[in-house]
């Protein structure tokens, strides 16, 4: 961790370190500058209590590669002058402001490269219609040459429709492509089931996994409940209940009010490796009772926790604003610590 900083001591970015799965089971990290005018827009909002403006992305991972390499995977004479004829430029090879898309400290010539679409997230806008594909090299977007990671951020940023031109089996492909929102909340609303808790598929199983259908996630499993005595397993989609599709959480919301303690469910859920199973179990609603959890989020910045023992229940709903949120949780750590 720690700061980059220019030779007027101006802080230009965060030194972070980034995990990944280097092969199956094998964790890895690496380290990396992340551009403080990403920072900074965000901190900014939540200083004037106000929620951190949502950020666009093509919903896929891209990787830089050489011009050599580029040229090895169909990238042609016209589509190289047109790369060389934008290199030097500043922005990108620099710490960038992402409001203006201007180069925050100047830097030295840029590399040219091409972005190579390594992998498109599943659920996302890019792989429903098609316009991105593993392989594909990003020649422009809007119309505007693309050489960095940086410039490609600053493409979309902000931006609900972007206009695409790639290179795909050696010939240039345009089109239009809707991009992904992030607001940067995470997890808003999370179900306790059976002893799983569900949500809505997380924006990492879908950049890291390819989910091929619309279900409920179970992300984690109680031991003891009845989702582990009939071994129905976290990491899964639930995409049917009894023969009822459940595409979403809400979808599933609907389907478990009308189940009774005792009743048997047929459940049939997917793996994330696209395995279909169908498993049978029994509810015990009397220790193992269906809740609900969701955060929301005032534009006031006020916090908003709804929680319900059981479905048929009134909900209970408590506020908190955000700067109130962040002290409730150091006075109960320091109670914490004085009762230690």
């Amino acid at each position: 961790g720690g700061v980059l900083a220019d030779d007027e001591g101006a802080i230009c970015a965060l030194w972070v370190s980034c995990a990944y799965q280097s092969s199956p089971n094998q964790n890895a990290q690496v380290f990396r500058g992340l551009p403080i005018g990403v920072v900074k827009e965000a901190s900014d909002a939540i200083s004037r209590g106000e929620q951190p403006p949502a950020w666009h992305s093509l919903g896929a991972t891209l990787e830089p590669v050489s011009l050599a390499a580029a040229r090895q995977l169909g990238l042609g004479d016209a589509q190289l002058r047109r790369q060389q004829s934008v290199g030097g430029s500043a922005a990108g090879a620099g710490v960038h402001n992402i409001t203006s898309g201007e180069a925050m400290v100047p830097q030295t010539k840029a590399p040219n490269d091409v972005l190579m679409v390594s992998h498109v997230h599943s659920l996302t806008p890019g792989s429903s219609s098609g316009a991105l594909r593993g392989g594909d090299l990003i020649i422009a977007l809007n119309e505007q040459p693309v050489r960095s990671l940086s410039e490609a951020e600053i493409a979309v940023h902000r931006r609900e429709r972007v206009h695409l031109e790639v290179l795909r089996d050696g010939e240039a492909v345009n089109s239009h492509l809707h991009t992904t929102r992030f607001d940067g909340l995470g997890t808003q609303k999370v179900v306790g089931w059976a002893g799983l808790l569900l949500q809505d598929t997380p924006s990492a199983v879908k950049a890291q996994r390819a989910v091929t259908v619309r279900g409920t996630y179970a992300s984690y499993r109680f031991f003891g409940s009845p989702a582990s005595r009939y071994d129905l397993a976290p990491t899964t989609h639930i995409v049917e209940v009894d023969g009822v599709p459940t595409p979403s959480l809400d979808a599933f919301l609907e389907c478990a009010r009308l189940r009774k303690d005792g009743e048997v469910v047929r459940i049939k859920h997917v793996d994330l490796e696209g395995r279909i199973r169908m498993t049978t179990l029994k509810l015990d609603l009397k220790y193992w009772p269906t809740f609900w959890l969701e955060r929301q989020l005032t534009a006031n910045g006020l916090v908003t926790m709804r929680t319900s023992g059981r479905l048929d229940q009134p909900s209970i709903s408590a506020g908190l604003g955000i700067k109130e949120l962040e002290m409730s949780k150091l006075s109960a750590t320091c109670a914490k610590i004085n009762n230690e």
